[in-house]
């Protein structure tokens, strides 16, 4: 019962079934050995259908019972750990931080204890800390040096070392070498760019999809009509906006929505989108320009209600669901959080920066905000703080930036429209 409730959760990503199985394990096996571990999948899952105050609780409550109940079980340490992510999500972070370093001591032999490092990382530099957040993915590299935690710390440990600890007169990123282009040479109409988990560069042209390997060699390619941006899930799955409708991957192929919004004379047909995303629990946020408002629909395309305001022509989502709106009409950018409440906005000119044509926005995993605008790319911290300005030199520069995208190690990908070519920095 207890590799069924896995598998639905993690192979099938059903967390409703997932919960219910994990439930009826506990209940009828209280005292058996997997009641633990299925406690801790029944928080999961919770986890991963209600992000909300309430749902944090209910989760949190699951995790909680298993030190409480079999303090020696193999459970133990995975409870703790995602009691210390409930903790992170509910804005707790020094709960958290000590949450995860008693992980790291009481189980340092175990997995868990790399990925307690990993989440420990992020809290660190939120807290202003960048070099113990380094010292923090170096525990990992020494530990684990051959294992995915290990690879995953290294790239983490790039993107600290590029924004904080360099030299000033060293620019944080150079040109790699090499460019994406496809067969023909050049990709010709881009209107966004995307990478999946696998690597793959998926690129939304005005009549097409394409999806690319590091080689330049297309591996898939399906037609599509006035696409205005894609993206792909942690499963590789991809959400592509098109004028008129959105296109949702399933298991069973694309499915395609039409969505109606809720308006003071009645249901309208959105017909003018411009932009979208996903949250982690599925939901869509979907802008219609000519309406110049932000709606969330459900996975079904149902319409749950506003989220903001504004012409918005791109959209990202960061790993704890903040969402950033780019603003055509304003050229500033709002910050908020999955609500829709706005946490920070930022104007087209500030200290140090200045925004001219801002064109697409993307998220590190350390939720920093990258702006593509034209010449340059301008990376934001959390609070709307500039932490970084990349213009590269003539030699390798981009002059007409219109998409753009990053890896893991927060490497940028931007699509010049100018030479037809993602050109690739590091």
């Amino acid at each position: 019962m207890l590799a069924i409730a896995e598998y639905q959760l993690d192979v099938l990503h059903d967390p409703i079934a997932a919960r219910t199985s994990a439930e009826t394990l506990v209940k009828r096996y209280a005292t058996g050995d997997a009641a633990p571990m299925g406690y801790v999948i029944a928080g999961r899952a919770t986890l991963a259908l209600d992000p909300s105050p309430v749902g944090l609780d209910s989760a949190l409550a699951s995790f909680d019972r298993v030190p409480r109940l079999v303090p020696r079980s193999d459970a133990a340490a995975p409870a703790l750990y995602y009691s210390a992510e409930i903790d992170r999500r509910a804005g707790r972070p020094s709960d958290a931080i000590d949450k995860l370093r008693r992980v790291a001591q009481v189980y340092p032999r175990s997995t868990w204890a790399a990925r307690a490092s990993l989440l420990e990382s992020p809290l660190l530099l939120a807290d202003g800390q960048p070099r113990e957040a380094m010292r923090a993915l170096q525990r990992v590299v020494r530990r684990y040096g051959s294992g995915a935690e290990a690879s995953t710390a290294r790239a983490w440990n790039t993107v600290l070392y590029r924004l904080y600890i360099r030299p000033p007169a060293q620019p944080p990123y150079v040109a790699a070498g090499r460019s994406i282009a496809g067969p023909s040479g050049k990709l010709k109409d881009v209107e966004s760019i995307a990478l999946a988990p696998d690597g793959k560069l998926g690129v939304a042209t005005r009549t097409g999809f394409l999806l690319i390997d590091q080689k330049g060699v297309i591996s898939r390619q399906t037609a599509v009509t006035d696409a205005r941006q894609i993206s792909f899930d942690d499963r590789g799955r991809m959400f592509v906006v098109q004028k008129s409708m959105v296109g949702r991957e399933t298991d069973k192929g694309m499915a395609r929505l039409a969505l109606t919004a809720s308006s003071t004379s009645g249901p309208k047909l959105l017909q003018d989108l411009s932009a979208g995303t996903r949250l982690s629990t599925g939901d869509l946020l979907v802008a219609d320009r000519e309406a110049r408002l932000v709606s969330r629909f459900d996975t079904t395309g149902k319409w749950l209600g506003g989220f903001a305001s504004g012409r918005i022509t791109r959209m990202a989502v960061g790993r704890s669901d903040e969402v950033a709106l780019l603003d055509s009409d304003t050229k500033s950018i709002i910050w908020a959080d999955r609500t829709g409440k706005a946490l920070v906005k930022i104007p087209p000119k500030g200290a140090g920066y200045l925004l001219e044509s801002p064109a697409d926005l993307a998220f590190d995993m350390f939720q920093h905000l990258y702006v593509l605008d034209k010449t340059q790319v301008v990376v934001f911290a959390p609070s709307g703080k500039l932490v970084a300005v990349f213009t590269p030199d003539a030699q390798s520069a981009f002059r007409s930036g219109k998409a753009l995208a990053l890896d893991d190690a927060a490497r940028l990908y931007v699509y010049d429209d100018a030479q037809e070519r993602v050109l690739v920095y590091q």
